[in-house]
């Protein structure tokens, strides 16, 4: 495909990537089983955020969206959280429960075009380049934080279900 065609299709696959089912991504510190606790909460992490990245779900449950920012791991959402749903004491891990994936065929830098937007923003320099192109996330480094999901001028850094759990 040259370039042309490239960003010819680009609508396309943009629309076809908004249609997939997002993971529900949790804030970090966050506990399930104490997730019924967030139905009677006024969603003060959500308030308590400075990144704008907490939104809540119709059972009133917090969830994450990288869609402008990324999580700094502040806790703030922590110490808003009243209900020790949100807790830094119980899970002080700065890591969140998802896994940071690159669609090659849709990224610009592993379709030949000068990218370097995901490995910019990342703090942990967890994107790693093969070459002058194609990036790949250094899982043992990536923190899941969100920047680089919210940079990429492509949406080709996208978030999936973590199988594991920390």
């Amino acid at each position: 495909m040259n370039r042309r065609q490239f960003f010819k299709k680009l609508p396309h696959m943009a629309k076809d990537l908004i249609a997939e089912e997002k993971p529900v991504i949790r804030p970090p510190y966050f506990s399930e089983e104490h997730i019924q606790k967030c139905k009677k909460c006024e969603g003060f992490c959500v308030t308590a955020c400075e990144e704008r990245i907490i939104f809540r779900l119709e059972d009133g449950s917090p969830y994450l969206e990288f869609r402008e920012s990324g999580c700094t791991f502040c806790r703030k959402c922590s110490d808003a959280c009243l209900e020790d749903v949100i807790s830094y004491e119980s899970l002080p891990q700065d890591k969140i429960k998802t896994t940071i994936r690159i669609q090659t065929q849709t990224c610009l830098a592993w379709n030949k075009t000068i990218c370097n937007s995901c490995r910019d923003v990342c703090i942990e320099n967890a994107v790693k380049f093969l070459g002058l192109f194609n990036p790949q996330i250094d899982h043992d480094r990536c923190t899941s934080c969100g920047f680089c999901v919210a940079k990429c001028p492509v949406s080709a850094v996208q978030t999936v279900q973590k199988e594991e759990i920390y």
